[in-house]
């Protein structure tokens, strides 16, 4: 099958590309290059290429991230809120009473990749699924685990926010 722009299945893209959901059942996206300098760049590789109605649509190989399956309801998860950059749900594997993971709808592995309307929505949402989870007057954490050092187990950016228990301190 003819790629625009001379993009082949299996390389690496480096340039800054606006990325569409084209299919959200079959996990493919949508990508148009933007000009130079008009957004961060976020390497991806192209996994398959699918014509869907004329539109060349890249499955962008996020297929098999758990976070992209909960957000695309191929897995179920115990959902608190969700708006158009991110969805929270509950951890199943909770550290405290409250354990409920803030994950973006984009697909990024590491908090500078946000954008800054994506981590000001999860932020401010924090309030409000605090405030449903009943922690927002005792108090709750918020924290991202960035890295494999720092406890990240799922390469897809999360912020969890942690509550219902007194804080034992930093550690």
């Amino acid at each position: 099958m003819f790629l625009p722009c001379g993009y082949a299945v299996g390389k690496t893209l480096k340039a800054a590309f606006q990325v569409n959901l084209c299919s959200s059942k079959a996990g493919i996206y949508l990508i148009k290059k933007l000009p130079v300098g008009s957004g961060s760049s976020i390497p991806v590789k192209l996994v398959s290429v699918k014509a869907i109605e004329g539109i060349f649509c890249y499955n962008l190989g996020m297929e098999d991230c758990l976070f992209c399956k909960i957000i695309k309801e191929e897995i179920p998860s115990e959902q608190i809120l969700e708006t158009s950059n991110y969805v929270a749900f509950k951890d199943i594997h909770p550290k405290a009473p409250v354990h409920v993971l803030i994950v973006p709808k984009r697909h990024v592995e590491k908090p500078e990749e946000l954008r800054p309307e994506e981590i000001s929505d999860m932020l401010n949402g924090s309030e409000e699924i605090a405030q449903i989870l009943g922690v927002k007057d005792s108090g709750y954490r918020l924290l991202f685990n960035v890295g494999k050092h720092a406890g990240q187990e799922v390469d897809h950016v999360h912020m969890h926010l942690i509550g219902g228990t007194p804080s034992k301190g930093m550690y």
